[in-house]
């Protein structure tokens, strides 16, 4: 997979741009163009929005795959976990760090963590299961 964010071009462009470019790298991971668009939207033209805005949207699925787990529903439960871990993967790997200041490190960090923490809370789920090495 190509970094993101290298290129001079990737420096200077917007954030909707820059991931509208990327968007086929943004949507193999379970995140759909619906939610991509309405992040953007969200985020505006201000870098520093972008891993608050991300984070964001990986919260509300992780609250609904909190809750689907607690209900036995463990296909959106499944379904849930992994947007919500791919949407705090977006926010920290998807970030162009070479022409942003990262201003908010422990929200980078905290999404970070909460990326590892969805994905391990679906592993044991899959077909077949994901186990830690």
């Amino acid at each position: 997979m190509p970094k993101l964010g290298n290129s001079p071009e990737d420096q200077q462009l917007s954030p909707k741009i820059f991931a509208l470019q990327n968007a086929h790298l943004i949507l193999s991971t379970q995140i759909t163009y619906g939610d991509i668009e309405s992040i953007l939207n969200n985020i505006g033209s201000d870098w520093q929005k972008w891993i608050d805005e991300w984070t964001a949207a990986g919260d509300r699925y992780r609250t609904l795959a909190e809750g689907a787990e607690r209900s036995g529903k463990l296909a959106s439960m499944r379904q849930w976990y992994l947007t919500a871990s791919a949407l705090y993967h977006a926010a920290d790997k998807f970030f162009p760090k070479p022409s942003v200041e990262v201003l908010d490190i422990k929200g980078k960090l905290n999404g970070r963590q909460a990326c590892i923490e969805s994905y391990e809370k679906v592993a044991p789920f899959l077909e077949p299961p994901a186990t830690k090495v």
